[in-house]
């Protein structure tokens, strides 16, 4: 029913353009609280999940926004709103082990994308509105890679689960290292310059407000073949 309600929205232009500022308004106020406890509970978050991923046998560490800010500003980014992790995905053991560590310190799972039926990326939450993104990170000819999805505008799509599929190619994986913060101490890659240069380009270190996600040099577009999310409750 909801979906015949926003095809024959969609198919009055007055109507459409309603809908579409009604949904924008109510994406800013979620982004504007999802920030707001990101300020208030990022550090707490962090020094709770480092602490408890060193006892899991987990290998992980901080991506994408999340590493970005650490690297370049010492400290997390000022207007994020979630965490990213990476985790080594060595068997189909790995994304258990995660999901049975995290609820030991109050995340559940919201959310996952898969590819080809492989589970590619899982979002945890807790009770104070911290959500928490994991990319699984794979070894594939010699390559770090992960990947990422995302809805491209004019795109047709099979379903509404559907998105479109991005490979991230991060260069060869070298391990992972402590580092010391402004927020305590963090667990990187050992190439973690390297690895944002993938991701965000030569130019990483300088902020970029206009810089769109799965654009960086490492990245390329997965043509015919989307990912699946899937939602829990």
């Amino acid at each position: 029913m909801k979906q015949l309600i926003k095809k024959i929205v969609y198919s009055i232009p007055v109507l459409r353009r309603l809908w579409e500022d009604r949904y924008k308004r109510q994406e800013k106020r979620l982004l504007d609280k999802r920030i707001k406890v990101f300020k208030e509970r990022g550090i707490e978050t962090i020094q709770m999940v480092e602490s408890t991923l060193s006892k899991s046998g987990l290998e992980y560490f901080a991506t994408c926004g999340t590493l970005l800010g650490l690297i370049r500003e010492n400290r997390l980014l000022r207007n994020d709103y979630d965490m990213d992790y990476g985790v080594l995905i060595r068997d189909d053991k790995t994304w258990s082990l995660l999901e049975d560590t995290l609820k030991g310190i109050g995340f559940s799972k919201i959310r996952c994308f898969t590819l080809n039926d492989k589970v590619t990326e899982q979002s945890y939450a807790n009770d104070k509105g911290m959500t928490i993104d994991f990319f699984g990170h794979f070894i594939e000819d010699g390559e770090l890679c992960f990947y990422s999805f995302d809805k491209i505008e004019g795109e047709q799509y099979p379903a509404e689960d559907h998105w479109s599929a991005y490979i991230l190619r991060n260069g060869k994986y070298c391990g992972v290292k402590k580092i010391e913060t402004e927020i305590g101490t963090v667990t990187v890659p050992v190439n973690a310059e390297e690895y944002l240069t993938y991701n965000y380009n030569d130019n990483w270190m300088i902020p970029d407000p206009n810089f769109k996600a799965n654009t960086g040099k490492g990245c390329s577009l997965i043509k015919d073949t989307y990912g699946i999310i899937h939602t829990y409750e």
